[in-house]
């Protein structure tokens, strides 16, 4: 064992060896070289110090072999490089580790042979990788590729032990043959043989040239010999390499048993049996004045305590684990510094603590009693609840719920019992403490929690008290006063005015189990649970993270030493130490590379800025931050937008899947925070990008609304040819109109008048009215000749494509009012609204509209007798309004003979989507008003 632990201090002295060809600096880097070996040495000896000379104490190491994916459990060489990797050597290739997952290297990966006798990383080109193999020369990884490179032909010049890279970039490498030099273009050898000495620490030399010879020397020849005895927790063989990498992580490498890691240096562990036949242990271990602790087991009363600044010692009292009465189940100290030993047939026994200079207390047995009344006994349960007063009193839980009360020095003297009359009725007590007031406050299985006052008032606290249950399991003062209360079920509950406050798992609360309270000096409170050991502050009442190996098993008892150290007591399983209660926080970034990538389930290379097809847009990007100390305390969050925003959550996992990605570019981005909650220095970025389908393209695009606009330009000029082929056929109609029909009909009426005044004979005989006289006939052609030859006017007006605007309508309809109203002698007032201009009417609409008001002109004149006349016509929002007011005669509807001229005007309304409303009285003149809605006319082309 010694031999073993002698190797590991040498090797550990590892350190990254150069060569100065400038002789006068030599002396100054031997200097340097000493102080960095022995500060080195210095390192591992502190993180290892805490094992010397201890019994049975375990450090918290974890263990890596094949079954967590190592290639072999032979590890030969340990390494992390610039990047945050572990490189780990083995007897069977290489593993790079990311502080989860080991991605090995063999011969088929390019390795020249399987054994790595040594790693470094090129000084020069950082991220280059140099293994130094057993009988396969030199192998180079670099870019992700292996390259091998051959010393010499022979097996034992490629049997390389070691390898340096001096300060020109040149390597040095100690062989079964000797000493060599290469470089990228040859290798030479300068040493033919090297001495037993400097095979067993090549990893530790110092070489430097002058001119006249090569000289070699070992920094720790001169040195004493490191002899560490008792090391329980390590490795017990074959130790090989050392390394503490950046974030004082010890990693050791053996021969047989894999990997070992020592991440948290101030944890110490002592297994240990419960007590038997007790139960719950309500106090199995408590620390003196000294700072020793005692802690109780099947074996008897053990003390540990810390020699200097690391190293813990144990030792188990003989006779100690039963007497006469029953077994060791719980352990106290009174005020006055004596350790009391409790036993489960409710006897007591009182040790007066001798110290000596160094090594365990001596126990001297003075006090031994029974607290129980005369004829008590407990019979199927072990005494759980005591505790000691300032003054050095004994409180003692009595099996009928009751408190004794005990004077115990220098004769144990029952002072009182406390009962139903200081409310103290209590079926089973099991928590138990005095205030700095001298205030007894107890528990119990379900009864709440009663204080008694130093004056012996008390008070019973209930759930309507603010308490979440009545089952209590702890009681604890803090240093303001503030009483701290444990539960079986619901978590804990604080006193800090008139009413509980709670605090529970919905608060962060590891566990609702409570099974014991204690504050250290920081201003935490630490709650032993079923969980294990978690702190809360006192101030905020906010649980905090817990921390690595504190956590995880059943937690009973649980203290802070006078000195500061924490310690608590993991029911049958261990007996804890932590040198401070609050590790050193890592404040260590930890670096985060994107490790791969797959779209639609198929794995891609890491190219830079790889671009896709619009199909593939389901991409998994997989990341790592590397943190050795707390791998799998580390979480990431992630952004595919700029590091202003945009950021997720933190998660644990170590991939996103970003799924039905749109086209376009991306640059993902992801960050890693570590248990501590320090983050990488800069984000890893990934950017890729996805194209868009071809109906998205710019080209597309583009095409497409060149086809369009010639489409739509040959629409445009189909329709113009359209309209202007209408307006030409408009015009030709209405010249055909008034050419052909219109002159023959204004002919017809001209032969009637001059058939007329030709024959004025003709039917002179005739009576007047007579239908068959043919100066009626004429007549009546004349009429309707002269009748046809006004519609046809009208209508060649409105086809007419010189009259398509509203404007013209109300020119025309203005001039026709005025031409009859003037003929007929009749007082007319025209009103036309000034925003009627803007109006747009199709010619169907303008038509019925004309005609309308044509009617209704044409009524005036030929029925009403009217002597005074008004017209409006006018706008009012999307509503046309016309209205022709007289003071004629009126008439009412109802006599009216059946006639077309009204209803007409009332069809043609309807017809138009608007309403003819007609108001007369005789002898008071009439009213036509007429609306319509102005129909919205289509925009631009096709208007």
């Amino acid at each position: 064992m010694n031999t073993c632990i002698a190797h590991l201090i040498c090797v550990s002295s590892r350190i990254p060896n150069r060569i100065v060809p400038r002789p006068r600096l030599m002396p100054q880097y031997v200097r340097w070289k000493r102080c960095i070996s022995v500060i080195l040495r210095a390192i591992v000896v502190g993180l290892l110090a805490s094992a010397v000379a201890v019994e049975a104490q375990v450090l918290p190491f974890r263990i890596y072999t094949h079954k967590d994916g190592l290639p072999s459990d032979q590890i030969t060489a340990v390494l992390q490089d610039s990047r945050g990797f572990l490189w780990i050597g083995t007897s069977e290739g290489v593993s790079r580790f990311d502080g989860r997952l080991f991605t090995n290297f063999s011969v088929r990966d390019g390795l020249g042979i399987g054994q790595v006798n040594q790693i470094i990383e090129s000084m020069k080109s950082p991220g280059t990788i140099y293994l130094a193999l057993a009988g396969g020369g030199v192998t180079k990884y670099a870019g992700g590729a292996f390259t091998t490179r051959q010393l010499d032909s022979s097996f034992i010049s490629n049997y390389v032990m070691s390898i340096v890279e001096d300060s020109l970039g040149d390597f040095w490498c100690t062989t079964s043959a000797g000493l060599y030099r290469f470089n990228d273009s040859r290798s030479t050898r300068i040493i033919e043989k090297l001495n037993a000495r400097f095979f067993d620490a090549a990893d530790s030399i110092v070489l430097y040239r002058t001119r006249r010879r090569n000289e070699i020397s070992h920094p720790l020849v001169d040195d004493p010999a490191w002899h560490l005895e008792n090391v329980a927790g390590m490795p017990r063989r074959g130790i090989t390499c050392s390394y503490v990498d950046r974030e004082r992580v010890l990693w050791i490498g053996t021969a047989w048993e894999g990997l070992w890691k020592l991440a948290d240096h101030d944890l110490v562990s002592f297994p240990i049996r419960s007590s038997e036949p007790g139960h719950y242990n309500y106090s199995p271990a408590v620390a003196d004045r000294g700072s020793h602790l005692w802690a109780i087991s099947g074996d008897g009363l053990w003390e540990y305590w810390r020699e200097g600044t690391r190293a813990w010692h144990a030792y188990l009292h003989p006779g100690t684990s039963r007497n006469s009465h029953g077994w060791l189940d719980g352990v106290a100290i009174d005020s006055s510094g004596m350790l009391w030993a409790v036993y489960t047939g409710g006897w007591l026994t009182a040790f007066r603590l001798s110290r000596e200079e160094r090594g365990p207390a001596r126990l001297e047995r003075t006090i031994e009693f029974s607290p129980l009344p005369e004829g008590a006994t407990y019979t199927n349960r072990d005494p759980l609840a005591y505790a000691f007063d300032a003054d050095g009193h004994l409180l003692y839980a009595l099996p009928d719920g009751g408190i004794a009360v005990y004077n115990v020095r220098p004769v144990p003297r029952l002072l009182r019992n406390l009962g139903k009359q200081e409310g103290i009725d209590m079926g089973a007590l099991f928590a138990l403490t005095v205030d700095r007031d001298g205030a007894i406050w107890a528990g119990g299985y379900g009864d709440g929690v009663v204080s008694v006052a130093s004056n012996g008032s008390s008070r019973r606290y209930l759930t309507g008290d603010g308490l979440p249950e009545m089952a209590i399991r702890s009681i604890c003062v803090d240093g303001n006063g503030h009483v701290w209360v444990g539960t079986r079920r619901s978590g804990i509950a604080v006193l800090r005015g008139k009413k509980f406050e709670s605090i529970s798992v919905l608060d962060g609360l590891i566990s609702n189990s409570v099974w014991s309270l204690a504050e250290d000096e920081s201003g935490h409170m630490w709650a032993g649970t079923s969980v294990g050991l978690q702190a809360i502050d006192e101030t905020t009442l906010k649980p905090l993270p817990p921390w690595p190996g504190r956590s995880g098993n059943w937690t009973g008892k649980s203290g802070v030493t006078p000195r500061g150290e924490l310690w608590w007591h993991e029911s049958g399983v261990a007996f804890r130490i932590s040198d401070y209660p609050e590790p050193a926080r890592n404040v260590v970034p930890p670096p985060v590379y994107i490790t791969g990538v797959s779209v639609n389930g198929r794995e891609e290379t890491l190219s830079d800025n790889p671009t896709t097809s619009y199909e593939q847009n389901n991409w998994m990007i997989r990341f790592v931050g590397l943190s050795m100390k707390d791998p799998d305390g580390v979480k990431y969050r992630y952004t595919l937008g700029t590091t202003d925003g945009g950021w997720s959550s933190p998660i644990n996992e170590r991939s996103v899947t970003l799924g039905a990605l749109a086209p376009g570019a991306y640059t993902f981005m992801v960050e890693a925070i570590n248990a501590d909650g320090v983050r990488s220095e800069r984000p890893a970025r990934y950017s890729f990008s996805i194209n868009p389908p071809y109906w998205m393209t710019s080209w597309f695009l583009g095409t497409a609304f060149v086809i369009f606009g010639t489409l739509l330009y040959t629409l445009y000029r189909f329709r113009l040819r359209k309209i202007v082929e209408l307006e030409r056929l408009r015009t030709a109609i209405a010249t055909d109109l008034h050419d052909d029909i219109g002159t023959s009909l204004t002919r017809i009426a001209l032969y009637a008048d001059a058939s007329l005044r030709e024959y004025p004979d003709v039917g002179v005989n005739a009576d007047e009215g007579d239908r068959n006289d043919p100066r009626e006939w004429l007549r009546d052609i004349g009429v309707i000749s002269r009748g046809l030859v006004d519609a046809m006017n009208d209508i060649v007006w409105a086809v007419d494509p010189k009259n398509d605007s509203f404007e013209s309508v109300l020119i025309r309809m203005k001039t026709l009012a005025a031409r009859m109203f003037d003929a007929k002698g009749i007082d007319y007032d025209i009103h036309i609204g000034e925003d009627l201009s803007a109006v747009a009417l199709p010619i169907r609409e303008r038509r019925q509209f004309f005609l309308v008001f044509k009617e209704a002109v044409n009524n005036v004149i030929k029925h009403a007798r009217a002597t005074r006349v008004d017209l409006s016509i006018h706008r009012a929002g999307p509503m046309l309004w016309l209205e022709v007011r007289d003071n004629g005669a009126g008439f009412r509807e109802s006599a009216l003979r059946a006639g077309n001229g009204l209803r007409n005007m009332r069809d043609r309304a309807v017809s138009l989507g608007g309403e003819c409303t007609i108001e007369s009285t005789p002898g008071y003149g009439t009213k036509v008003s007429f609306k319509m809605t102005i129909p919205k006319m289509p925009a631009g082309l096709f208007a």
